[in-house]
């Protein structure tokens, strides 16, 4: 409990209404991710939630087109019931925040895939672990022998006329190890105790109430980039993202859209340091993690944007550890920094 109330109060939401209004969004949706979007729904509301491809949505704008898309995959041409298992191939788009809320509304455990899975790894996969079905974007085309529906053809689906009732507890599963073998499924399971702490330090650490646009080049469908989504929702962020990493492109995002904090992986922030307009940049925080940090390019970066880059350890089957500060590295770049219980 005195980790919930710290974690309120560095977000600002430690009093009666906020409260209230997290234990309402659990009562009424369940303890899943979809009661974390109910409950920045009727805190934000209006406020811009995610930007992409030129495309923003409120929290409102998203909250209404989960349930639209939770009633299109409860329709009989689909019929995905509470228990069912989903497969998301999808990138960094507006459609992964739909479909990652849509599915947890109904009671679905939602299985964020790899992209870069071939058609028989994916299958294999679907396989083993009972997949009733994959949804999957443009981005990917591997589908031959794997039952699929893309994102346009559930748009063009009827929305089923009853809502979802309240979600049992489900899970989200992040699979580790498929680019370079068998893909294993890791469970998340949405306990709130598990989260309050790397919730609490990668508020306070990174600075983020301070940040109101966050821009999240690592993949969402893995741990790290699906984590830092979520801590946005709910501290009431703007996420900006965009379907494929592009270093050029992230430093015009950041530039148009006034963003100071930047979520990238190791080679995604050895990319950006190479372009010779990165030094105009103007950035506050810079969190980097799946990989661990070497120190010539800890230099780099300090030498363009200052001391600013933190280092975020952790892995897909126990996620979030270790948070090293822009001072722990000077004195090592190898430090992992501080411990995170959770």
């Amino acid at each position: 409990m005195i980790q919930l109330l710290k974690a309120l109060h560095n977000i600002r939401l430690l009093h009666p209404k906020a409260l209230a209004t997290l234990l309402y969004s659990c009562v009424r949706r369940g303890v899943n991710v979809m009661a974390l979007l109910e409950f920045a729904k009727r805190t934000y509301r209006h406020a811009p939630m995610v930007r992409s491809d030129g495309v923003v949505w409120s929290f409102e704008d998203l909250y209404e087109k989960v349930l639209i898309t939770a009633r299109k995959l409860s329709n009989h041409e689909v019929d995905i019931k509470s228990g069912d298992r989903v497969a998301l191939v999808v990138t960094n788009n507006t459609s992964f925040t739909t479909l990652l809320f849509a599915c947890t509304s109904i009671g679905a455990d939602v299985f964020l895939m790899n992209p870069s899975l071939s058609t028989k790894q994916l299958h294999a996969f679907c396989t083993e672990n009972n997949i009733k079905a994959v949804i999957h974007d443009s981005t990917y085309s591997s589908t031959d022998n794997v039952a699929a529906l893309t994102v346009q053809e559930i748009e063009q689906i009827k929305a089923a006329k009853k809502r979802p009732g309240r979600a049992r507890v489900n899970r989200v599963i992040i699979p580790s190890g498929g680019s370079t073998g068998k893909a294993k499924a890791i469970a998340h399971k949405p306990s709130l105790t598990n989260y309050l702490a790397p919730f609490r330090a990668c508020i306070t650490t990174l600075n983020m109430k301070h940040h109101q646009h966050v821009y999240i080049a690592t993949p969402m469908y893995h741990g790290y980039g699906f984590a830092v989504f979520l801590l946005c929702v709910a501290a009431g962020k703007e996420v900006i993202v965009d379907e494929r990493f592009n270093a050029n492109l992230v430093m015009k995002r950041m530039t148009d859209h006034n963003v100071h904090l930047l979520i990238v992986t190791p080679t995604m922030l050895h990319d950006l340091v190479q372009v010779k307009a990165a030094k105009k940049l103007t950035i506050q925080c810079i969190a980097s993690g799946g990989a661990p940090l070497n120190e010539p390019l800890i230099q780099r970066a300090t030498v363009l944007f200052g001391p600013v880059v933190h280092n975020l350890f952790g892995t897909t089957e126990t996620g979030l550890n270790f948070i090293a500060t822009p001072n722990d590295l000077r004195q090592d770049p190898r430090a992992l920094g501080k411990p995170i219980k959770g």
